[in-house]
């Protein structure tokens, strides 16, 4: 429901910002850098136990000083109740998740807490069914107290996930049995009504608030408000205004004006006045929403259209709910009060917007100089194109504006399914491509690569290469890996060289593939690229790659072929490339149980290595490669 009647009953958590990852390290990294790229236990194979130094490892207290000294703290290597903390803090749901029913349970939070604290990462994370199906469960077991707080948990969540009918069967229930407290018997009684108003019987809830006004005359701010809600409803505003003559919150005044319109105690000017007095946060969605709802109702004279149409912009963009009071089809009206405003500013000029060349023209030279009637006009011209049945002009014109006026969560309102200016299928290629751009700024690759799809071919002006590799790489992570690598394919096939920065820009979309674990697909293209290469860095990089391909295939044996080719092209003049060729190498042999081949790579690193974490490392592997040669011995 929209209006915020119910006070939660889950715990209310502080969240902290969400912070982005770092980067990821540049794809050539020098030999130690390559081989060691995650910490490892150093081993020392010497087996230098004896304490030969001055400072002995045994714990003594002798020759410390009192100042040296520090008291014992119970440290142990677990995870507590403090991480669960920092986690929701962090927002990392799914791990909170996890470690919720991972950690053992502790004798400082109660089990029922640590439910609570699931059903709150559950609620937050939008996994509504599990959660209710959870609450049941326990339901069913729970008596007391605890069943009194997970019935009204439930039967609040069945109310905001619009089950109203479900939810009074769960209020029902519980006052059927003995509940321990009056203020609770309340609180079930209001929520039944609340039941009744969400699924539209207004007449029962009606019936329902009286008796219960009678019975016990609950005063609280919300329940005066659902009732006054209740009596616009049942086309009683006077009612309505009665009840909310007192009430401050920014929500009642909203209602109170839209009461006071309704039985019309103010005009529809005086109303808009009132509320544009009314300060509301531009952080609360929902009263943003509940105010522009309520002023495109009072909005609706002509001499209105432009504060209608700003408030019905609003509306568009936003997924929030609206009451049965104030529900109307937003994108139709939306679309009258733009040609209203159209037509309005061009007989200032007196221009017909059945003269369409005049119109452009008027739209492309001059203009009007605010961004509502310009994009107005834009819409009413796009309308009048298709009314008259010729391909329509200005869908780039608008697309432009919109992006420009920082309006872009119109686009998808005016273009695409249900767009109220044109389908997808009748605009332009060019506007296509606007529409992709704007798509990829605001990373919805699934998105761009829908809409790419339909361009076919590049529009005049833009280079055929820059096209194909734009496009591939949308397809490659926007979901079409088979389609881009295809496009790619044909159109490197088709070439006889390339440049080095041109290669360079190809192969990242290579890296995008096996990223997403396309390795097949990538090895094909490293052989369609391998005729264009004329370096000799990209052909030990090629291999070196397309080794890496191998191993995500669990195709060792050619993959450590592939590395060893790398290295080989390397040569001495790149010493890092060739040794971190070398190592993969070797692991892959490893991999591949061929540990005669695999022992003498890393005995060979071993040889001409200086760093002594990097022997450490060499060491640790051909002691494992002597381990796993043992245990086949002994099978």
């Amino acid at each position: 429901m929209w209006v915020f009647l119910v006070a939660g009953v889950t715990e209310s958590w502080s969240i902290a910002a969400e912070q982005s990852p770092d980067p990821s390290s540049a794809v050539t990294q020098s030999y130690s850098a390559t081989a060691v790229q995650a910490f490892s236990p150093v081993l020392d194979l010497n087996f230098e136990t004896l304490a030969k130094s001055k400072e002995s490892l045994s714990p003594s207290s002798e020759g410390r000083s009192d100042q040296d000294r520090t008291s014992a703290v119970d440290f142990r290597l677990e995870l507590g109740d403090e991480i669960l903390a920092d986690l929701r803090d962090r927002r990392l749901d799914e791990l909170g998740l996890y470690l919720l029913d991972d950690l053992p349970p502790s004798s400082a939070v109660p089990e029922t807490e640590r439910q609570r604290r699931r059903w709150y990462l559950l609620e937050r994370g939008n996994q509504t069914e599990q959660l209710q199906d959870e609450l049941q469960d326990v339901l069913a077991r729970a008596e007391g107290d605890l069943r009194l707080e997970i019935g009204l948990r439930l039967g609040d969540l069945l109310l905001r996930t619009g089950h109203p009918a479900r939810a009074r069967g769960v209020f029902q229930q519980l006052l059927l049995e003995e509940v321990p407290r009056e203020g609770a018997v309340q609180q079930l009684r209001q929520r039944i009504v609340l039941s009744y108003f969400d699924e539209g019987r207004f007449s029962d809830a009606a019936t329902f608030a009286d008796h219960l006004t009678a019975e016990s005359a609950p005063d609280q701010p919300s329940w005066r408000l659902l009732r006054a809600l209740i009596a616009l409803s049942l086309a009683r505003p006077e009612e309505a205004v009665t009840l909310l003559r007192d009430e401050t919150s920014i929500e009642a005044k909203l209602w109170r004006i839209f009461a006071r319109w309704r039985d019309e105690s103010v005009s529809a000017t005086l109303g808009l006045v009132a509320i544009g007095q009314i300060k509301v946060p531009a952080d609360s969605r929902e009263l943003v929403v509940l105010r522009s709802a309520i002023i495109a109702q009072l909005a609706k004279w002509p001499e209105h259209a432009r504060t209608r149409a700003m408030a019905l912009e609003s509306l568009v963009q936003s997924e929030a709910k609206l009451p049965a009071l104030l529900r109307i089809d937003a994108k139709t009206e939306l679309l009258t009060a733009y040609i209203q405003i159209a037509r309005l500013t061009l007989a200032q000029e007196g221009i017909s917007l059945v003269s369409l060349d005049v119109v452009r023209n008027y739209q492309r030279s001059y203009g009007p100089e605010d961004a509502l009637s310009q994009r107005a006009l834009g819409v009413a011209l796009i309308l009048q194109e298709k009314a008259m049945g010729i391909p329509i002009s200005s869908d780039s014109w608008l697309i432009r504006h919109l992006i420009e006026a920082g309006v872009p969560g119109l686009l998808p309102v005016f273009f695409g399914d249900g767009g109220i200016a044109a389908e997808v299928e009748e605009v332009s290629a060019e506007s296509l491509m606007l529409l992709v751009d704007e798509a990829l700024r605001r990373e919805d690759l699934p998105a761009a690569a829908r809409l790419q799809v339909r361009i076919e071919t590049p529009t005049p002006g833009i280079d055929l290469g820059e096209w194909t590799v734009r496009t591939a790489r949308i397809h490659v992570l926007g979901g079409n890996a088979v389609l881009g690598a295809r496009q790619l394919a044909d159109w490197l096939s088709g070439l006889e060289g390339m440049t080095p920065a041109s290669l360079d820009r190809v192969m990242q979309i290579l890296f995008d593939l096996q990223f997403i674990g396309e390795h097949r697909l990538a090895l094909d293209l490293f052989e369609v690229i391998a005729p264009l290469v004329r370096t000799a860095s990209h052909r030990r990089e090629l291999f070196y790659w397309s080794a890496q391909s191998y191993i995500g295939l669990e195709e060792y044996a050619r993959g450590a072929a592939f590395f060893l080719e790398s290295a080989r092209l390397s040569g001495d003049q790149y010493p890092f490339w060739q040794q971190s060729a070398l190592y993969q190498a070797a692991k892959a042999l490893e991999s591949a149980a061929l540990y005669e081949d695999a022992a003498k790579v890393y005995r060979g690193l071993l040889g001409g290595s200086s760093e002594p974490k990097m022997q450490a490392k060499l060491r640790y592997r051909l002691a494992q490669i002597e381990r796993r040669r043992a245990e086949r011995s002994s099978d």
